[in-house]
């Protein structure tokens, strides 16, 4: 039985991390796959194993209009810690998560 082919979820490797004192911790990145929005939920995938659950509380998107594959995008995320991100760490949502 063939099963219907879905979109793989979103997932971006971390390039940068910032700290915007209106904002909060946000890390920039290009987009590998997927869509993102406001209020999704995320998981961080640190290079250690460790995975830090988290959601996007907003996004400065720098290439196009909607953070799809390919956009430059900044990742506005619920992390009180900006240590706890490294550049190469792994930002993924959907069909990322029931892989696991």
């Amino acid at each position: 039985m063939l099963m219907p082919q879905r979109e793989p979820g979103f997932s971006m490797y971390v390039l940068d991390i910032f700290h915007i004192k209106t904002k909060g911790v946000v890390v920039a990145g290009v987009a590998s796959s997927g869509t993102l929005k406001e209020g999704d939920p995320l998981v961080l995938e640190k290079a250690n194993g460790r995975d830090i659950d988290t959601v996007c509380t907003g996004l400065d998107i720098f290439t196009g209009t909607t953070v799809e594959a390919g956009a430059q995008v900044g990742v506005h995320v619920d992390i009180a810690a900006m240590e706890e991100i490294e550049q190469g760490d792994l930002l993924v949502f959907g069909e990322h998560l029931q892989e696991r």
